[in-house]
C-alpha cells in the first residue's frame, strides 16, 4: 500500500534532513549541548541519545549513525558478501543518491526493480528474482526496502505485506 509521504507527516517531516527547519528550540538544543569526542564515546549527548534509543528498542546497546548512507553502507556489508547481489528499486536512495557505495564499500552488485514510485510489489520481486541457480550468476541475498522513497514521493504502507513471506 503507497501513500504520499505530505499526507502522513504533520509537524516535523523525517522524510529528509532538509524537509523540515529546525525551531529556534531545536537550535538552541544543539547550541547549549554538551559535546565530546563521539569516537572515542566522549560525547555525553550522543551517548546519551544512544542510550535512550536502546532502552526504546530493549537493546544492550545501538550506535547512532548520522546519515542513511552510513547505515546503508554498514547494513550491506553485514548482510552480503563481495560478488553478491542486492535487489532494490530502481529510484531508491542506494542507486540514485550514494556514489555507488554497494560496489565501492561492500563489492556487491545491483539488481534494480523498474517502479514510477519506488515502492514495488510482491510479484514485482518475484519478476525480477533469479529462480534459477548457477555458479555463473551472483547470489540475490538481500531485498533492501525503503520506506520512503524519496524520488517516487511516496511512503510504504505495511498493512498488506507478503514480500517477507517471499524472502523467506
Amino acid at each position: 500500500m503507497r501513500f504520499p509521504c505530505k499526507k502522513i507527516f504533520q509537524g516535523i517531516d523525517l522524510t529528509s534532513d532538509t524537509a523540515t527547519l529546525p525551531t529556534v528550540e531545536m537550535k538552541e538544543a544543539m547550541f547549549n549541548a554538551v559535546l565530546g569526542d563521539e569516537q572515542k564515546h566522549e560525547d555525553p549527548t550522543t551517548q546519551k541519545l544512544e542510550d535512550y534509543v536502546a532502552f526504546l528498542l530493549g537493546q544492550d546497546w545501538v550506535s547512532f549513525l548520522s546519515s542513511a548512507t552510513m547505515a546503508n553502507i554498514i547494513a550491506i556489508n553485514l548482510l552480503c558478501q563481495p560478488g553478491d547481489e542486492l535487489i532494490v528499486a530502481e529510484k531508491s536512495h542506494i542507486i540514485t543518491s550514494e556514489g555507488g557505495g554497494p560496489a565501492i564499500h561492500s563489492g556487491v552488485l545491483i539488481k534494480p526493480i523498474k517502479t514510477q514510485t519506488g515502492i514495488f510489489s510482491d510479484n514485482d520481486l518475484r519478476n525480477i528474482y533469479r529462480w534459477s541457480k548457477s555458479l555463473r550468476y551472483p547470489l540475490q541475498t538481500c531485498l533492501s526496502i525503503e520506506n520512503t522513497t524519496n524520488l517516487g514521493g511516496y511512503c510504504l504502507g505495511f498493512g498488506n505485506f507478503t514480500i517477507s513471506i517471499i524472502c523467506r
